[in-house]
């Protein structure tokens, strides 16, 4: 008994070393801040603008209010709340991915436990959640995915145990803790979708009457929040959402091509394909991991539909709802991809939700092929051995990652314009004065104040003529800011010279190599 009590503390101590290596990461990658981008600077901007009672809103320079409509509120009204006196929110997001990524570990560890009932198999887990570099990424970013990621397992935990108990107060924290995922991001609409239809085709030894109504009541509250959010949109623009919709008659060739783009992306997650060694070695490892994963989960499906037992079946339930749940998303991105007007950008920060539920589904398959084969020792020590050559490659790229951010950061809070004066002399603008830029979602950042976003300048002294915000640069004395590394990356080689012709004549304000404040002679 009391060596079963040393190693039941031994594996906790584990767990929690795995959390404090995860918060370890986090803090490392977010040295310089947490990475951020336009999207990031519309949360910020509306946690800083509800903190302060006036709703989820961006002020515009020019004096304008401009309602968030793009994205759900949850992110930015929790944000408001850790905001503090300051509204630091740079490092007031670095302590929260650090809290949700250590927590997000646990939580990986605890779903894995619930359904398999080994710690070797809940640990493994974990180790490829914190060593994934794509994981790592999204949790160093200033961005609602990582609070969605964390509620998505948390959701997931949850339902496991709803499973196994008829537990009122579990049911209640559940239909709450699933609720806030569409309204985190409207993708938890599918989550929420798929979690009910669940609860209604498993709960068979329920009369189909009030498995009915308790669905029905489950949808009723669980989309309760963001009805209520496309309510007041809708009242107040006469819009749902911030994005157009467009139905035509390529609309399966459009999806068909959505799910190639996904499989693209999906497929860097695999160690080592991201190596280039050959397209025929590249195409060999994907099919070989791609048999291997249907091997596993062909294997533990034919196991659990043979068993009748109340374990079984919670297993064969997690299995299919973990399908559901990869499927239905695969799906439902492809879907929003062919019909937003402007399109949704099919990258790994969109396709992140993914991920764990793709860990969840590989070890649940390793544990139903175990209990099959009879031979747990012998097959762990080869899972083990296999998957350290994933872990070692997972772990040099993140490794790798986290070096970079350490050094240089990226994005709107990266090492060199903490370290320029730029960001000191925007912040020094008066507040009344209207501003131009070409990185407008930078300037709102820092000052919570939204430019006149221009791209495409003229190739002659800005101002003198009259494209788009000339007249204000000249008449209102605005403010022109431009951020040179943005600059180059939309104009290319032929950046130099146009900034050249665009300010040579101009009066500077102030510049360095970061950026430039500039005014109409």
């Amino acid at each position: 008994m009391k060596l079963h009590k040393e190693a039941n503390r031994l594996i906790y101590a584990i767990y929690l070393l795995l959390a404090f290596i995860s918060s370890y990461l986090a803090f490392r990658a977010m040295t310089w801040g947490p990475w951020a981008f336009s999207d990031s600077s519309a949360y910020v901007s509306a946690a800083r603008n509800f903190a302060s009672g006036n709703g989820f809103v961006i002020y515009q320079s020019s004096g304008a209010v401009k309602i968030i409509k793009e994205f759900p509120p949850f992110f930015p009204a929790l944000l408001s709340i850790f905001g503090g006196i300051k509204l630091d929110y740079i490092n007031t997001l670095r302590w929260w991915n650090i809290f949700l990524f250590s927590s997000s570990t646990l939580l990986i560890s605890l779903n894995i436990f619930t359904a398999t009932r080994k710690h070797h198999l809940s640990i493994m887990a974990a180790l490829f959640f914190i060593s994934s570099p794509q994981i790592v990424t999204i949790y160093s970013s200033a961005m609602s995915e990582p609070l969605f990621l964390f509620l998505l397992l948390l959701s997931f935990f949850l339902y496991q145990l709803v499973l196994q108990k008829d537990n009122k107060p579990l049911q209640f924290t559940f239909l709450v803790i699933s609720s806030l995922l569409p309204i985190t991001r409207y993708a938890g609409i599918l989550f929420v979708v798929i979690f009910g239809a669940s609860f209604f085709v498993f709960s068979q030894n329920t009369r189909v009457i009030k498995r009915i109504r308790k669905t029905a009541l489950y949808y009723i509250f669980a989309f309760l929040p963001v009805s209520l959010w496309l309510f007041s949109l809708f009242n107040q623009l006469n819009i749902v959402g911030g994005k157009r919709y467009s139905f035509n008659i390529n609309i399966f060739q459009n999806i068909a091509r959505s799910i190639l783009e996904e499989s693209k992306v999906i497929k860097f997650w695999i160690p080592y394909v991201e190596i280039y060694i050959g397209t025929f070695t590249e195409t060999f490892i994907i099919l070989f991991t791609a048999i291997l994963i249907i091997f596993l989960i062909g294997s533990a499906i034919k196991q659990l539909i043979s068993s009748n037992r109340a374990t079984e079946l919670h297993k064969k339930h997690l299995f299919f709802l973990l399908i559901m749940l990869i499927f239905g998303y695969i799906l439902f991105i492809s879907l929003t991809h062919s019909i937003t007007i402007p399109q949704i950008d099919i990258i790994d920060r969109m396709m992140i939700p993914v991920y764990p539920l793709c860990i969840f589904i590989f070890f649940l398959s390793i544990n139903a092929l175990i209990d099959k084969i009879g031979k747990e020792n012998l097959l762990t020590v080869f899972i083990v051995a296999l998957s350290f050559l994933g872990l070692r490659y997972n772990f040099l790229r993140t490794n790798s990652y986290i070096k970079t951010m350490e050094e240089n950061g990226h994005g709107f809070t990266a090492r060199a314009y903490h370290q320029s004066g730029l960001i000191n002399e925007i912040r020094k603008l008066s507040w009344d004065q209207e501003l131009i830029s070409n990185s407008s979602g930078f300037v709102l950042f820092y000052t919570n104040r939204y430019p006149m976003q221009v791209n495409n300048f003229p190739n002659y002294a800005y101002g003198s003529g009259n494209s788009y915000g000339e007249n204000s640069f000249r008449e209102n004395n605005t403010a022109l800011i431009i951020l040179f590394s943005d600059f180059s990356n939309y104009y290319g080689e032929n950046s130099e010279n146009l900034l050249y012709s665009l300010t040579n004549s101009l009066n500077v304000n102030y510049v360095d190599i970061e950026g430039g404040i500039y005014y109409y002679r």
